[in-house]
């Protein structure tokens, strides 16, 4: 394989090669007349149910622009589908397939030229940050012309999955967490969440487990607590554990010499014994392979599940105190003792430990693209809007996501250094609109100086300690396609389905001991090979390095 290197110097050097004038990214459409507002449909939903919010009205003023909501939200895929079958698609486009909808004719090129013109904090920020960010999502066999813009999401370029559980209960059953008292971080501002690094392996957690089985942690009188809760969605459930023996979800390693899909790995065939060994000792919740979110979290809310997963963005967040680890028990319980600790992946027999990074790369993510129709004169607008809002001061960037200080929100501390409290739609006072911020959360640019305005103070330490510290439990993938140079997008769309289904029945027979894994594994990787699992590995194989790209070099 030909070996192609591209350090940040020489990225930086190409850079700042003078161009042209704004080249091929023309639209269809005439320009817009002198003096009347810009019209921007935008792919977005305002959740109170107006047309409008006090964002986008302060938006509209400042740029004299009109934002057009379409009525969809970007999450609601079923709905952007359609839409996107149907190819009536908004001017600005925050969620999709960018390579494809390109190739269909959906959405324009947008000029580098342009993004430096009108984006100058963009601009500022991957060139001292990102300076690969120029390369993602390049029009094929150009250097300056994308088929969307990248977003940066610093707040998701860590692992958020650890394990949390009652210290109390573990104290209850003789198993309490070594060291608490004397490592406890506080995590939240009541003093009922506590994070501990500390060490533990697999087998201290299995004995845990066991005795949460046969304690009567709960003090009921009866054995009938769950001593590992899951739900049916592998992130929320698994990956601290799959993480013990060096697999990260969704991820490609090493294994015995050869790159592999995580699927096919032979760490994961242990993982999978594992949770079948623990699952027919009665350690797992037997009803997790259907279980959704709600059914999930009210059975640690309920205090029937004993320890679980956790994602460590909901620690203390108002919107998920349904959520563990905040309802693993009441303020109530914490005033009489209980104590919620959460701890960092397990280690393995292999001395392993971890979890995958939710976001491989802080760029690459959470992009935008905009519509054929769209002209340079719209374009440019819309770009100094989003420079504006998502990218310049920090004042502009919690009005678009917050609203209007005490209108919208108020301030849980000092203003401007601490995190803004929503106000409830019914409490906003009569001649504003009722939601405060812009109305979506994508394109996402959420950089790390912005953590004072998204969480508590007891989380921000907590993911500021992830941010450094915390780096240690990070598993991340051999190769990743970051600037899309293979085909791996196109086989994806053609066997990605397919394999997921036949992986993901497999997983789960695998988990509830309904397979022999040793007597099945072969064919069960065979199976995945032939049916379009090698071809994505040989795609894969012609992506970057992945260490060297987090280093700053381009390596093949």
């Amino acid at each position: 394989m030909v070996k192609r290197t591209l350090t940040l110097v020489g990225l930086l050097l190409f850079l700042l090669v003078p161009f042209a004038a704004f080249s091929a990214g023309g639209a269809e459409g005439g320009t817009t007349a002198a003096g009347a507002p810009t019209e921007v449909s935008y792919e977005i939903r305002i959740k109170s149910g107006e047309e409008t919010t006090w964002m986008i009205q302060e938006i509209e003023k400042r740029f004299n622009v009109r934002i057009k909501p379409i009525g969809i939200d970007a999450n609601d895929t079923e709905k952007v589908a359609a839409m996107m079958a149907t190819g009536d698609v908004p001017d600005v486009i925050v969620q999709g397939d960018w390579y494809q909808m390109y190739k269909d004719g959906l959405t324009r090129s947008i000029p580098q030229e342009m993004v430096k013109k009108y984006m100058p904090n963009f601009t500022k920020r991957v060139n001292e940050s990102y300076p690969t960010a120029w390369l993602t999502f390049r029009v094929q066999g150009s250097k300056d012309q994308y088929v969307a813009l990248t977003g940066i999401s610093e707040s998701t370029f860590l692992n958020l999955w650890y394990i949390s559980f009652r210290q109390d209960w573990a104290e209850k059953v003789g198993m309490p967490v070594p060291n608490f008292e004397a490592k406890k971080k506080s995590m939240d501002r009541w003093g009922r969440s506590w994070y501990v690094e500390e060490d533990l392996t697999l087998d201290w957690f299995e004995k845990l487990l066991i005795a949460f089985r046969d304690k009567d942690p709960d003090g009921n009188g009866r054995n009938d607590t769950i001593p590992l809760g899951a739900v049916k969605y592998f992130a929320y459930s698994w990956n601290p554990f799959l993480g013990a023996y060096g697999v990260g979800q969704n991820g490609n390693l090493m294994d015995n010499g050869k790159l592999v899909d995580w699927r096919i790995a032979s760490g994961y065939k242990d993982f999978l014994k594992l949770i079948q060994k623990w699952y027919n000792a009665g350690l797992v919740d037997k009803e997790f392979p259907s279980l959704d979110f709600g059914p999930g979290w009210a059975k640690v809310q309920n205090h029937i599940v004993a320890a679980t997963t956790v994602s460590s963005t909901y620690v203390d967040m108002d919107y998920a105190l349904d959520r563990p680890p905040n309802s693993f028990a009441t303020l109530e319980e914490v005033k009489a003792g209980a104590k919620v600790v959460t701890i960092p992946p397990l280690t393995g027999p292999g001395g392993k430990h971890g979890a995958n990074i939710y976001a491989n790369f802080p760029i690459g993510v959470y992009a935008w693209a905009v519509s054929k129709k769209v002209d340079d004169a719209k374009l440019a607008k819309w770009m100094a809007v989003l420079d504006w809002m998502r990218l310049g001061d920090a004042e502009p960037w919690v009005h678009d996501q917050f609203g209007l200080e005490g209108v919208h929100f108020k301030w849980s501390g000092e203003p401007w250094k601490s995190a803004p409290v929503p106000i409830d739609y019914k409490d906003v006072q009569a001649g504003y609109a009722k939601q405060g911020g812009f109305g979506s959360v994508y394109p996402a640019y959420q950089t790390s100086d912005r953590n004072i305005f998204l969480y508590p103070t007891g989380v921000r330490t907590f993911i500021d300690y992830l941010l450094a510290g915390g780096r240690k439990y990070e598993i991340t993938p051999y190769r990743v396609d970051l600037f899309n140079e293979t085909n791996l997008p196109t086989v994806n769309r053609r066997v990605g389905a397919t394999l997921g289904t036949a992986a993901d029945e497999y997983m789960f027979k695998a988990m509830t001991g309904q397979v022999d894994i040793d007597a099945t594994w072969n064919d069960y990787v065979n199976t995945w090979l032939k049916n379009g699992g090698q071809e994505i590995l040989a795609e894969l194989a012609k992506a970057p390095l992945y260490d060297e790209l987090r280093k700053g070099n381009v390596k093949y």
